[in-house]
């Protein structure tokens, strides 16, 4: 049985009468349930259901929440808003999105035993700084919440592991009018690099790790010939080849995609060591740069 008529069954049962319908929603696509795996593939039109689940975003989380699917496959030739409204209502449906990509998903020649112990550290180093930086972290998350109004985190999709669409974490700038100064100590926040504090939660979700290549975003990964798309299945990091060289040359996708390429060509734990310790002077003095 296809997805779409699961959609189509679940939309009968639960529509919210009073939900808006939007009129814009996806792109023409065919829908395929197979494993618990949604696919949704961009197709041209012809012979198109009228599926309104497709077009409102929470009659789609609806639905989704309804079935059994554990993952949704996208097609990249849908687009980058349209990929981002599956993102979202997967999101909150706690179903994982995924971007169908092609490209390298692991260093060359990484030893199994490496790759498992640098996972495994990972998360024990996040858990770890998350314990360590908790009065900091609730500091910092109150100043946010009383600086301005609105949510807590700045939120904003990225490609993972294996094409994994997750969302990047980091404390919401403040809001501040043209003819008003900035907060006090905005700049210094931003400067040492606190804002991102909240990307050790994406670490410890195992979304990231402490040194890979660097996030792409779901336009970037989309973008032929771009290093996300090159190497959108690859783990990204936090920091990275890409972060450390970037003050010295100009930051362009050349440079990115062979900073990359020279990270998962020469992988090993010592690399990974050897990058956070170069990371943390730069972020000491201040000159990081995200």
């Amino acid at each position: 049985m296809t997805s779409s008529v699961l959609l189509k069954r679940y939309q009968i049962i639960s529509l919210p009468s009073e939900a808006p319908f939007s009129g814009s929603g996806c792109p023409p696509c065919s829908l395929k349930w197979r494993s618990r795996v949604l696919w949704v593939r961009a197709t041209d039109g012809g012979n198109r259901l009228s599926l309104p689940a497709l077009e409102n975003e929470r009659w789609l989380i609806d639905c989704l929440s309804r079935s059994k699917v554990r993952e949704v496959c996208l097609d990249p030739a849908l687009g980058a808003e349209a990929i981002e409204f599956w993102a979202n209502a997967c999101g909150r449906a706690g179903k994982t999105p995924i971007l169908r990509l092609s490209g390298r998903t692991a260093p060359i020649g990484r030893e199994f035993l490496s790759w498992r112990v640098k996972r495994l550290l990972d998360r024990a180093i996040a858990a770890f700084l998350l314990l360590l930086s908790g009065p900091i972290f609730l500091a910092l998350a109150y100043k946010a919440r009383t600086d301005s109004s609105g949510p807590l985190f700045s939120r904003q999709w990225r490609v993972g592991e294996n094409g994994r669409l997750f969302q990047l974490l980091e404390f919401r700038p403040a809001r501040v009018d043209a003819d008003s100064p900035s907060p006090p100590g905005t700049g210094d926040r931003r400067r040492y690099g606190l804002d991102e504090l909240p990307r050790l939660v994406n670490v410890l979700r195992g979304e990231i790790s402490f040194v890979g290549t660097r996030p792409g975003t779901i336009p970037e990964a989309l973008r032929p010939g771009s290093p996300a798309r090159k190497h959108g299945k690859a783990l990204p990091g936090i920091t990275g080849l890409w972060r450390l060289t970037e003050r010295a040359e100009p930051r362009d996708p050349g440079t990115i995609e062979r900073r990359d390429l020279e990270y998962l060509r020469a992988w090993t734990l010592w690399k990974d060591l050897a990058i956070l310790l170069g990371t943390i002077p730069a972020v000491l003095s201040g000159t990081g740069d995200d």
